[in-house]
């Protein structure tokens, strides 16, 4: 359990020192953003600076053991992962009609992709999968962790424009995510993220490293970035990810001969 009392106190120091520094960062940038804009990044730089520290708290204490170990052809597994990703949802959306709009600027898209395959993947599968592993049983990691990574995207305030910021809006705004929690939520979607957080999840546990899983994760992201597909919502996406999550199995996972 020392594993989730660890993530429970990092989560609550990420959301209160937030919560407390948004409001200075928007008057430092001069209010060049609007407030929810400023509120995320807060967050974000909050959550990535104290990640190090939750991980040594967790007993992670080298690159390695975060996932990024010495793995012979690492980028093959980084390149193939890419291959599966952009392939999977690709030709998903192609084939339920939901390309709705392609977008050409396809290094930018990459690099967009590129960057969220590789935060997610270290924060929440070599993060907190990692740290959860340490102590639960595989299937209980995998789980907890896939909830966490489903949950957290849509766990985001209205956009307000116009807000009028003190020091304590950072707070009003934490109050106004639990209250449009309910109404943004979609089942079928957090089934989907509950799901590709899983396949994630198993793949970062059968290869030891997070290389394959940020490949894939890229793909996805720029497949959807590509093609402008609101897959999350369609319940046809789901056998997708297990096929893709069995095609993973066979090739990762060890197997007793």
């Amino acid at each position: 359990m020392k594993a989730a009392r660890v993530i429970l106190l990092y989560a609550l120091a990420v959301i209160l020192l937030g919560a407390l520094l948004s409001p200075w960062l928007f008057w430092l940038t001069q209010a060049h953003w609007p407030f929810h804009r400023v509120f995320d990044r807060t967050l974000l730089i909050v959550a990535l600076a104290g990640l190090w520290p939750m991980l040594r708290a967790a007993d992670i204490r080298s690159l390695p053991e975060l996932g990024y170990a010495r793995t012979p052809g690492w980028w093959r597994q980084a390149a193939s992962g890419l291959a599966v990703g952009v392939v999977s949802l690709g030709l998903c959306a192609v084939l339920l009609r939901q390309v709705a709009n392609w977008r050409t600027n396809y290094a930018g898209n990459l690099a967009s992709a590129l960057a969220v395959g590789i935060i997610e993947e270290t924060f929440f599968r070599g993060g907190i999968f990692g740290a959860l592993r340490r102590g639960w049983p595989v299937w209980c990691a995998v789980a907890m962790s896939s909830i966490i990574y489903a949950v957290l995207h849509f766990c985001k305030p209205p956009d307000l424009d116009q807000v009028s910021v003190n020091w304590l809006t950072g707070f009003a705004h934490l109050g106004l995510i639990f209250q449009s929690f309910g109404a943004q939520v979609s089942w079928t979607g957090l089934g989907t993220l509950i799901l590709a957080g899983t396949v994630l999840a198993l793949t970062f546990e059968w290869t030891k490293a997070v290389y394959f899983s940020i490949g894939l994760h890229t793909g996805w992201v720029f497949a959807l970035k590509t093609v402008g597909a609101p897959l999350r919502d369609n319940v046809l996406v789901w056998p997708v990810l297990l096929v893709v999550l069995v095609l993973c199995w066979k090739k990762f996972a060890p197997h007793s001969t």
